[in-house]
């Protein structure tokens, strides 16, 4: 049950503030900055990006406060005591990085000296995520976050689907081999009628992926944005003769094939290969 808290009487306000964590202090000074009682100020480091991993079942932090990758050197942050009104809260503005996560780690473990904002990228590497983590991390984050990637991680479907509803998400990545694959990841937001995407990107595909339900496949990509980009990076070793059967099969009739790349207006197809980037096709959907 909500209590207001200018009925909160002035001790009560000074105790608050000493058993709060850095993150409950920043937000009671938001939401009430001209109260008595919540002093002193918590003290905030604007960080681009922030990295998460377990190593060792043990949590390591580090930020990087340049911007990252050019010109940066990475800070690894040490425990600080409970009550120390010295260390900032950490507000993470750019991008935030989570590597090896598993379902047993708690997100709380972060969250009393972090405040996420990551406007740009939230990646994950080698994670295996369930609905409780993917849940609790989405409610902490306090911005719109662009762009979602998935590299080596496990995810479940249930999970997956809460990833379309994060706010301002414009672009997915993932890499294969992943769980869930390709395939279903372009079939489920189809079927969650997710329209606002700009870029999907499938890195290390396998020729299994154009194995794709046509009908499914077009009507994703008719259903997104004017400038939306579909793209399939095959794996290493694979070249452009090994998918001229199933690209056909998927993209004759309602793409035509293209070799200009910055048609920036158009929905697209883009097939790429790692090695040799001038073998990239580009398939343009069809207005006429």
């Amino acid at each position: 049950m909500p209590y207001p808290l200018e009925k909160l009487p002035y001790g009560l306000r000074r105790r608050l503030r000493e058993l709060a964590t850095r993150s409950e202090a920043y937000a009671l000074q938001v939401a009430a900055p001209n109260y008595t009682g919540f002093q002193p100020v918590q003290k905030i480091q604007l960080v681009p990006v922030a990295e998460f991993s377990i190593a060792e079942s043990k949590l390591q932090k580090h930020l990087y406060p340049d911007y990252w990758p050019q010109n940066y050197h990475k800070i690894t942050v040490q425990p600080t005591s409970e009550n120390s009104h010295e260390a900032p809260l950490y507000i993470v503005s750019r991008d935030l990085q989570i590597r090896d996560f598993n379902p047993n780690f708690k997100l709380s473990l972060i969250l009393d000296d972090f405040r996420f904002e990551p406007k740009e990228e939230l990646n994950f590497y080698d994670c295996h995520l369930d609905t409780a983590f993917i849940e609790s991390l989405l409610h902490a984050v306090y911005s719109p976050i662009d762009h979602i990637s998935f590299y080596a991680s496990v995810i479940t479907e249930d999970a997956a689907k809460m990833v379309f509803n994060a706010p301002g998400l414009k672009k997915i990545t993932i890499n294969e081999p992943s769980f869930p694959p390709a395939i279903w990841w372009i079939e489920a937001l189809a079927e969650e009628k997710c329209t606002d995407l700009k870029e999907f990107t499938v890195y290390d595909a396998q020729v299994s992926i154009f194995e794709i339900d046509k009908g499914i496949l077009h009507k994703f990509i008719k259903a997104q944005r004017d400038d939306f980009e579909l793209v399939i990076i095959m794996e290493e070793q694979l070249r452009w003769h090994s998918v001229i059967e199933p690209l056909k099969k998927l993209f004759n009739e309602e793409f035509k094939i293209s070799n200009i790349e910055n048609d920036s207006l158009k929905k697209k197809v883009t097939i790429g290969f790692e090695e040799n980037s001038h073998e990239d096709w580009y398939y343009i959907l069809r207005v006429d």
